[in-house]
């Protein structure tokens, strides 16, 4: 059990694993660490199905939050404060309704656009020097410069995406035949 003390680790009955609350990190019975960080930076524990049961998904800071309070009461959330999904120390989570953790993250610049997030591959000034370099610099150019597929540098220069940012081409209106 490594950066954990034994002592320092809670059960979590439901998936009889064991959360560190000071690091987040969680453990099976053996004293192993488990769970993978995924693209969007959230840890899940799977494990896989058997004859007994089906496959199923834990995510870390729920385990940690459930080890340390018990269960997560009906339509609650758990927020990660520092807007780090890969941070599950019990000290960084906070029980939310879904409203306040919507208003957080609006607060955080993090629900509609996502710049400030730990995925994201570009900043709004990248995105704003693509759009204004369209008669000089290919997409395939930006593509390999910033290391994204120019198909991503032909969306942001159509509006697809990054609409909130200035010189985004207004959307066609499709109109139905009648």
């Amino acid at each position: 059990m490594s950066p954990c003390d034994a002592t320092e680790l809670a059960p979590h009955p439901p998936s009889g694993l064991f959360a560190c609350l000071t690091s987040g990190r969680v453990f099976n019975s053996d004293g192993l660490e488990v769970g993978i960080q995924t693209s969007d930076t959230y840890v899940r524990i799977i494990r896989n199905a058997t004859a007994a049961c089906p496959r199923i998904t834990w995510y870390a800071h729920r385990v940690v939050w459930e080890a340390a309070h018990g269960p997560i009461p009906e339509g609650m959330q758990i927020d990660h404060l520092d807007c780090d999904a890969g941070n599950n120390a019990l000290s960084n989570l906070d029980l939310v309704t879904p409203a306040e953790n919507r208003a957080r993250q609006a607060r955080r610049n993090l629900r509609l656009y996502g710049c400030r997030s730990t995925y994201c591959k570009l900043t709004p000034e990248q995105v704003l020097a693509i759009r204004e370099s369209a008669e000089t610099i290919s997409s395939e150019v930006w593509a390999k410069r910033l290391g994204i597929a120019p198909r991503t540098v032909r969306q942001i220069r159509a509006g697809d995406t990054w609409a909130h940012l200035p010189g985004a081409r207004p959307k066609k209106v499709r109109r139905r035949k009648a």
